[in-house]
């Protein structure tokens, strides 16, 4: 059981950083303020750098048991691939047929890493 640990925390590491890029994104939306006080008053901003701090520190527990060359493809594979669909989602941004197929294979150099 011990050893499902650190992926755990790499699993809760992918999700938590995802989370923090995207509501950066919400938090910076409104371009009718400055950007400046959009980072340092909006919540979702300051809630989005929180997730990155929290990430970090699951990232930070995964990497003492899981190989880099391992943990940092499915962290940013798996947490574009989340960016992106979410992005869709909430943001209506583009998710076409390439960026589909982009992440499939993403997705497959991720297990052919982990074998």
């Amino acid at each position: 059981m011990m050893t499902s640990l650190p992926w755990l925390a790499l699993a809760v590491g992918v999700c938590m950083n995802a989370l923090a890029n995207i509501l950066v994104k919400a938090g910076v939306r409104d371009g009718s303020r400055p950007l400046l006080e959009r980072i340092t008053q909006d919540p979702w901003y300051i809630l989005g750098m929180t997730s990155f701090g929290i990430a970090l520190i699951f990232y930070s527990y995964a990497l003492t048991k899981i190989p880099l060359t391992i943990a940092y493809p499915i962290m940013t594979g798996l947490g574009m691939t989340i960016v992106a669909t979410a992005s869709w989602f909430w943001f209506g941004e583009d998710l076409n047929a390439a960026k589909f197929i982009g992440m499939g294979l993403i997705f497959a150099g991720i297990v052919l890493l982990v074998k």
